[in-house]
C-alpha cells in the first residue's frame, strides 16, 4: 500500500512538473479594445511566462521589471482606410543596479492578422539610409539571413537618447537619468499579413566603466571597444536565432539563451 502510494505521488509529482506553466499575457487585445492588462503594473518583476501578443518574452535573468506596456493602433494607410488598421505594442523591461540603469529591453510585437497588409515598410538597420540613422544612430553591423521572406534583421549600432525620439525610452522613477550613450543591439523580425517581433537591448557603455565616443573611429582606435563590440556582434547572433523560433511561436525559443555579458570584457571599475 505504501509503495502504491509512494509510486501514485512520484508520477503526480512528474505531471505537475512537465506542465507548461500558465502564459502572463501582457494585454488585452481583441476588435473591441486594445489595452495593457491590469497585470501590466510598472514595477511589477519580469516572469518568464509573460507574454506579449501571445509571442514568448525572454527573461534574461532576476532583477528586470517592467517600465512600461504602450499599445497602439491606426490605420495603416490614412488615404485609404479599406487597408484596414496595424494593432501593436511596444513592451519595456528594465535593470536597475545601484539607482543606475543598466540595461533596457525593448519588445515590439503584433496583436492582429490584416490580410491587406503585406510587408512593414519601417526603415531598417539591413536596409540603410538617411531615415535608418535617424532612427538607429550609427550601425555597426547589420546581417539579414538570404531567402528570408520579411524581415529578420540582427544588427548592433550606437546612438545617443533624445527625449521624444523613436523609441522613447521611459525614464525610471527609482534610478537617475538615463545616460545619453547607448549601444543598441537588437533583431527586427516581421513578415506578411501584419506579424512582428522586434526585440531590442540598449547597453549604457558609461554605466559598463567606458569612457569616451562610440563613433566607428573611436571605436577602431580603441581595442577595448573593439573587443566589446565584436563580442555583441556575436552574441546578437545567438538572439537572432531565438527571436526567429519566438516569432514562430515556439514556446521553449528562449531555452539555453544567456545574458549578453556572458563572456563580454568590461573596464575594472
Amino acid at each position: 500500500m505504501k509503495n502504491s502510494l509512494k509510486n501514485c505521488f512520484a508520477i503526480s509529482l512528474l505531471i505537475a512538473t512537465s506542465l507548461p506553466a500558465t502564459a502572463e499575457e501582457l494585454y488585452v487585445s481583441s476588435s473591441a479594445e486594445h489595452r495593457a492588462s491590469t497585470d501590466a503594473a510598472i514595477g511589477t518583476p519580469q516572469t518568464a511566462t509573460m507574454t506579449a501578443g501571445g509571442y514568448p518574452i525572454w527573461s534574461p535573468g532576476e532583477g528586470w521589471t517592467l517600465l512600461s506596456a504602450t499599445p497602439s493602433k491606426g490605420l495603416l494607410n490614412k488615404d485609404n482606410p479599406s487597408t484596414g488598421e496595424y494593432v501593436v505594442s511596444r513592451t519595456n523591461f528594465v535593470r536597475i543596479e545601484k539607482g543606475v540603469v543598466r540595461d533596457v529591453q525593448s519588445v515590439r510585437v503584433s496583436h492582429a492578422e490584416n490580410k491587406k497588409h503585406t510587408s512593414w515598410t519601417n526603415p531598417t538597420p539591413c536596409g540603410g539610409g538617411a531615415d535608418a540613422r535617424d532612427i538607429y544612430g550609427v550601425v555597426l553591423s547589420a546581417e539579414q539571413p538570404t531567402f528570408t521572406r520579411g524581415t529578420n534583421c540582427a544588427f548592433v549600432s550606437t546612438n545617443k537618447y533624445q527625449p521624444g525620439a523613436t523609441p522613447d525610452i521611459t525614464q525610471p522613477q527609482n534610478a537617475a537619468p538615463l545616460q545619453k550613450q547607448a549601444i543598441r543591439v537588437g533583431v527586427l523580425r516581421d513578415g506578411m499579413y501584419s506579424k512582428k517581433l522586434d526585440v531590442t537591448f540598449d547597453i549604457f557603455p558609461d554605466s559598463e566603466g567606458f569612457t569616451g565616443g562610440w563613433s566607428k573611429s573611436e571605436i577602431a582606435a580603441d581595442p577595448a571597444k573593439s573587443q566589446f563590440i565584436a563580442h555583441l556582434q556575436s552574441w546578437v547572433k545567438t538572439l537572432q536565432a531565438a527571436v526567429d523560433q519566438a516569432y514562430e511561436g515556439k514556446p521553449d525559443a528562449y531555452k539555453g539563451m544567456v545574458s549578453w555579458r556572458v563572456g563580454a570584457t568590461l573596464p575594472k571599475q
